[in-house]
């Protein structure tokens, strides 16, 4: 479960102690609903990635398929067109995985910006080491709303 998902069902029972009976049920079944639904969510975003990652294994087969078959044909046979499934292979678009993927990088992009601004904060403006983990996370941020834009993915 997420922190924001933790504090919202924390807040929830702590505002459910100060109602009375009927409604102080209904905060914690609101509380209890909202912890079952992010745990459902983060089961289906696990599911999602490994759906992604599995139909990006899939698209780099056909692709090295297809050029494995073009190159050995046109050795073999040299008069020989590409048939419309090496066409096929070789144009397969899949975008919905390339977001998923792209999605999944930004994540560890971003984590390690944050990780950056932490030293930052951490280290404080005296030590130089701010300087690089400063540069590194700017960089990083910068990266990642290249990768978004790439992607069509909004912010």
């Amino acid at each position: 479960m997420n922190t924001k998902t933790q504090e919202l069902v924390t807040a929830g029972y702590a505002l459910a102690k100060g109602l009375d009976a009927g409604s102080a049920k209904l905060v914690k079944e609101l509380a209890d609903e909202l912890a079952v639904q992010r745990v459902r969510a983060d089961e289906l975003n696990k599911q999602v990635v490994s759906l992604a990652v599995e139909n990006a294994g899939l698209k780099a087969w056909a692709e090295n398929r297809a050029a494995s078959d073009d190159s050995f044909e046109q050795e073999q046979y040299p008069t020989l067109k590409i048939d419309w499934r090496q066409r096929h292979l070789k144009t397969l678009q899949t975008p919905a995985t390339d977001t998923a993927i792209a999605k999944i990088k930004l994540l560890g992009v971003d984590a390690y910006a944050a990780w950056c601004d932490e030293k930052v904060e951490f280290m404080g403006t005296q030590n130089i080491h701010d300087d690089v983990h400063l540069s590194a996370s700017q960089s990083a941020k910068r990266y990642t709303n290249h990768m978004r834009k790439e992607a069509g993915i909004e912010q």
